[in-house]
């Protein structure tokens, strides 16, 4: 009788997919990054990391080196959330190697991946590996022409604010600019 929480909700899903889709791995493992995410906007950052490493159980059984990098490229950004800048890096180094199995990989793994990279360059305070990182992804999802969707706009927020950081005004209202148009 009483209204779920977010948390229930998110915590209701999950087990909806276990329920329903558990005997397709690959995808049931896409789906709980997914749910990671989600938890990752409640802040719960336990139930979070379970979900991930679910997931990664998942994709190193299936031997798939894209979902592989795809969720370490994801785990990375748990870890710097957290301060573990150490085992961010070696989930980054994890996800390198994934990639390079998986040339062909999707350009949304290839982005996540790129972000991933220019978190790890922030963290370590090197402003100007991190722009690189997300102006290959810019390049990336502009050469797809994919720059309706969030992952071009969480791109392209990540470099306007490490411009505005660092005080590259102009080039953060360039950005902002260039995010209003794809909005529009």
């Amino acid at each position: 009788g009483q209204p779920l929480t977010p948390l229930e909700l998110v915590d209701r899903g999950v087990q909806l997919l276990d329920r329903r889709y558990g005997d397709d791995q690959p995808f049931a493992a896409r789906m709980l990054v997914q749910m990671s995410r989600r938890y990752m906007d409640l802040g719960n950052t336990d139930k979070q990391w379970s979900v991930l490493a679910r997931a990664l159980a998942i994709a190193e059984k299936q031997d798939d080196p894209e979902l592989v990098a795809d969720i370490e490229c994801t785990i990375v950004r748990t870890q710097t959330d957290a301060g573990r800048y150490d085992l961010a890096e070696e989930h980054l180094q994890s996800a390198r190697a994934a990639l390079a199995r998986a040339p062909n990989a999707e350009v949304a793994t290839r982005v996540d991946c790129l972000r991933a990279e220019a978190e790890v360059a922030g963290a370590r305070q090197d402003a100007e590996a991190a722009i690189a990182h997300l102006r290959s992804a810019q390049q990336l999802l502009e050469g797809a022409q994919d720059t309706r969707g969030l992952q071009y706009h969480a791109v392209l927020t990540d470099l306007g604010g490490i411009y505005f950081r660092k005080s590259r005004f102009r080039e953060s209202l360039e950005v902002n600019e260039r995010t209003a148009r794809a909005l529009d």
